[in-house]
């Protein structure tokens, strides 16, 4: 990381989120840093949402208390002690619904993704926690404002693959380092998410490193995260 050059967005609510001004520009980016005091939530679910889904509406609780698949994910959530439940409606050939949650662990705030379906009659669900999540959500943004992929493009670059019942799920915390990766449209390791947890402690931070494989493999800039 040579250049120190950061934008602090504050209309994102109280997360506290700092980006390289590569992010809205053609050059390339150099590191992204969070801070985990404040909630991710609204910033992992609607950076995803922003960049990924040509629709995406957040729905009330009178809207998802009717959808089998969320519900699937509320139990999932309230076992795992994650609150603060956010629901948005999809249309994806793969997916209805996006659901996020969080939680408060010892080194910051957690947020978690859900991908809820119904296929043939029987739920299933990929779940991404923690780094797998802001990595996930990052690796959307960068693909479509700074590589400009299209939508159905980050789409099939980020999302997890479906079919044959098959689920994902990384719910780890913020403790340990951690390798993921889990299959895309492109390959059946496509996006690929390792966390090294430098300095677990509060105040220490942490680093992300994603590389997604779309029409070619791209690495994406570095994620920072700083322990509060």
């Amino acid at each position: 990381m040579n250049r120190r050059k950061f934008i602090q967005y504050s209309a994102l609510g109280s997360a506290s989120f700092i980006v390289n001004l590569g992010l809205h520009n053609p050059q390339k980016a150099d590191a992204f840093l969070f801070l985990l005091a404040n909630p991710l939530l609204r910033l992992v679910l609607g950076g995803l949402g922003r960049s990924a889904f040509s629709f995406f509406q957040q729905r009330n609780q009178q809207w998802y208390d009717k959808r089998l698949e969320v519900q699937l994910a509320q139990r999932e959530f309230l076992e795992r002690q994650f609150t603060n439940v956010a629901v948005a409606e999809v249309r994806t050939p793969q997916y209805t619904v996006v659901v996020g949650s969080e939680r408060r662990e010892s080194l910051g705030k957690n947020a978690v993704l859900a991908f809820p379906r119904i296929e043939y009659d029987q739920p299933t669900m990929s779940a991404f926690s923690g780094a797998a999540s802001i990595g996930m959500s990052i690796a959307a943004m960068y693909l479509r404002d700074n590589q400009r992929l299209s939508v159905d493009e980050v789409q099939a670059s980020v999302l997890p693959r479906v079919g044959g019942g098959a689920s994902y799920a990384d719910w780890r915390d913020w403790n340990s380092t951690s390798f993921r990766y889990y299959p895309n449209n492109y390959s059946d390791t496509g996006v690929r998410i390792r966390y090294d947890a430098v300095e677990p402690r509060r105040g220490g931070f942490g680093i992300i490193e994603v590389t997604v494989d779309a029409y070619r493999p791209i690495a994406i800039p570095q994620i920072r995260v700083n322990y509060a």
